[in-house]
């Protein structure tokens, strides 16, 4: 564009000149020659060769200073140009983004009182008398999991002063941090009628969580302000792995006002795959087992000897989880008696600090496990009836059948109680030292390891 202006205005320069010759009444010379390429223009009487050499010059000379007049014309009004157009653009910009809040897009309906992770039915029983087992739960369905704390948002796609983009997705972080230093991030979600719903389950007792939900529209998160929720304290600390029934957590249970079990330490449960009962643990709860409670040492109590299951060399869950078989013998007579060597085996591992979190079961996790839970718990402190209450809540899940307390009162219950000592501790402290062989030193390493104060 600049060069074609240059030469619009040489071409007028040259249109000057000539009618400047012509006004003189000079004509411009016919004969071919050198110059003829250059406008011809009239000459003074004296000295020619200058006046002709000078004539050409000045004519190059302004036709040069045109066009570099016309350039930096040209680039001034460019110049000019590009910044009022820069100008605008920053008003334009500054007019159509203005400062906008992500949580503004979010609209969250959640539980707002302390939530209790168990089921109306699980509640009942844990409120009622040992006997009302008999009417919430059979042994023949799987109601063992717990409930998982629901938060149900939408997305107001308006509170945005831009398009937003495709929806791709959206997921929550949850911690038990304020400050969100080392959340865990959830990504399963559903669609509901009215927006979405994102589950957080497996939620420890007694605990304070804070969480913040993100959706993604087009390349971009939003994140929404962070919340706050308070589980309650009311043990058992039942878990939701998926492919597994009757899982829950030995901890979370006060021993007196200012001691309890600590939590996320010791689990029980049933095994992680059984052909008889259908069980087989899927790779959502591998993930739980390894991920949520962080399972270190798996211990199998199924009778191997007697063909029960076949040996395994390492855990279902992962070869890097120390793996021990420990069988116990299932008949109901023997679930104490018959399995001292077994129950000293298992104890020994429990007063090994470098074992934890530690995974027990046997088949169903009912019987044999229920005997080990029964000497754990009671040497921890926890009262015969706490510790019955937990045996019968495996009637929630799918264990062939109804277990209540006159089912073990014989096969160890009253063995137990035999046994010297004033309290359901002594008892089972006496039957661990001088039935099983355990050292004073490893019963209190036990206590000092699961033991905390409040």
């Amino acid at each position: 564009m600049k060069r074609f202006l240059s030469a619009v205005l040489i071409a007028l320069l040259v249109l000057a000149v000539l009618l400047s010759a012509c006004q003189s009444g000079e004509e411009p010379s016919s004969a071919p020659s050198e110059s003829a390429s250059q406008p011809a223009v009239s000459e003074p009487a004296s000295e020619p060769d200058a006046a002709e050499s000078g004539g050409e010059s000045s004519g190059a000379s302004a036709a040069e200073s045109i066009e570099e007049s016309s350039e930096e014309s040209i680039e001034e009004s460019s110049e000019e140009s590009v910044e009022e157009s820069f100008e605008v653009s920053i008003e334009e910009s500054s007019e159509t983004v203005p400062e906008f809040d992500p949580a503004e897009l979010f609209s969250v309906t959640a539980p707002d009182h302390t939530f209790d992770i168990h089921t109306p039915d699980q509640a009942a029983f844990l409120e009622g008398s040992l006997e009302s087992i008999a009417s919430l739960a059979d042994g023949w369905h799987e109601c063992s999991k717990p409930r998982a704390y629901p938060v149900d948002f939408t997305v107001n796609r308006e509170a945005a002063p831009f398009e937003l983009g495709e929806f791709n997705g959206c997921r929550a972080l949850l911690d038990r941090d304020a400050g969100f230093t080392d959340p865990k991030i959830i990504q399963t979600y559903s669609v509901t009628d009215n927006g979405y719903r994102i589950e957080f389950t497996n939620l420890l007792l007694d605990a304070t969580y804070h969480y913040k939900l993100q959706v993604q529209y087009g390349d971009t998160w939003y994140e929404s302000a962070p919340y706050v929720f308070y589980t309650a304290a009311y043990a058992p600390r039942n878990l939701d792995i998926e492919g597994v029934s009757n899982v829950r957590d030995i901890g979370g249970r006060f021993i007196d006002d200012s001691h309890r079990i600590k939590q996320g330490m010791i689990f029980r449960g049933a095994a992680f795959e059984d052909a008889q009962y259908g069980t087989h643990i899927t790779q959502r709860g591998i993930a739980a087992v390894r991920e949520d409670l962080k399972i270190k040492t798996e211990i199998e109590l199924r009778w191997i000897s007697a063909g029960e299951i076949s040996s395994r060399e390492e855990s279902l869950i992962g070869g890097d989880v120390n793996y021990y078989e420990y069988e116990f013998n299932y008949d109901t007579s023997q679930l104490l008696v018959g399995n001292y060597n077994s129950i000293a085996k298992c104890f020994v591992r429990f007063a090994d600090e470098t074992q934890y979190p530690i995974y027990y079961h046997c088949r169903i996790g009912t019987d044999r496990t229920g005997v080990l839970s029964y000497l754990l718990l009671g040497l921890l402190g926890v009262d015969k009836e706490t510790i019955l209450r937990d045996y019968l809540f495996s009637n929630f899940g799918y264990v062939g059948g109804n277990r209540s307390v006159s089912s073990i009162q014989q096969a160890y219950i009253d063995v137990i109680d035999s046994f010297e000592g004033e309290t359901l501790k002594e008892k089972i402290t006496w039957l661990l030292k001088n039935k099983c062989g355990l050292e004073d030193e490893q019963l209190e390493r036990i206590e000092n390891i699961l033991i905390e104060n409040v």
